[in-house]
């Protein structure tokens, strides 16, 4: 029970120091007007992204973990989830853009200058960056690619038909992402993880 405790009280202080630490970025970035540069507003949006899954996700993740239940529905579960892919791809791509700004401003640093003067160009990767993120985010949500699956694993013995709702209704679940789907399971893994890591 201590470490348990012990644990939770760990887990909670690095999900405070998560979203402390991104809001104070954030009133920075947005209070100096001489860090209102396009390299800082790919940091800005970083930043964002992170300081949402600190307040989104994580608590959600961390209360799930040691009460290993779902008490907060199935809408928002399927929301909770979403937006985690959501705001997990955005962290990632807002770092492969941030990585394309450096290597630019060290490779071609007479090409960056004109390229980071143009503001249209910051506003396309910020954006792509979310579009991205949103098409793999959004379709779960929609369809029922995501389940509340039972932690004693009578839902789908038992319920092999049911929708979601009335699987999470009759049993105590536990919000996990299940999917029969293996083309967007190799789709978002590669979207996501894949394709970032080759191209930094």
């Amino acid at each position: 029970m201590s470490a348990s405790l012990g644990l939770s009280i760990f887990l909670g202080t690095i999900n405070l120091l998560v979203v402390c630490g991104n809001l104070a970025v954030l009133y920075i970035v947005i209070s100096q007007k001489s860090l209102h540069t396009s390299t800082n507003t790919i940091v800005f949006s970083l930043t964002l992204s992170d300081f949402l899954l600190g307040c989104l996700i994580l608590p959600f993740s961390i209360t799930q973990e040691f009460s290993n239940s779902w008490a907060f529905g199935t809408l928002w579960c399927k929301s909770w989830l979403s937006l985690d892919i959501l705001l997990s791809t955005a962290s990632i791509y807002n770092l492969l853009a941030i990585s394309f700004d450096r290597y630019m401003a060290v490779k071609q640093p007479i090409k960056y200058g004109r390229l980071i003067s143009s503001s249209r160009l910051t506003k396309f990767n910020i954006s792509a960056v979310w579009l991205i993120s949103a098409s793999l985010a959004v379709p779960p949500f929609l369809s029922d690619l995501f389940m509340v699956t039972a932690s004693n694993e009578q839902m789908n013995d038992a319920l092999p038909e049911a929708n979601y709702s009335e699987a999470f209704l009759q049993f105590e679940g536990t919000c996990t992402p299940v999917t029969n789907s293996d083309f967007y399971i190799l789709f978002s893994a590669t979207i996501s993880f894949i394709l970032p890591m080759i191209l930094m």
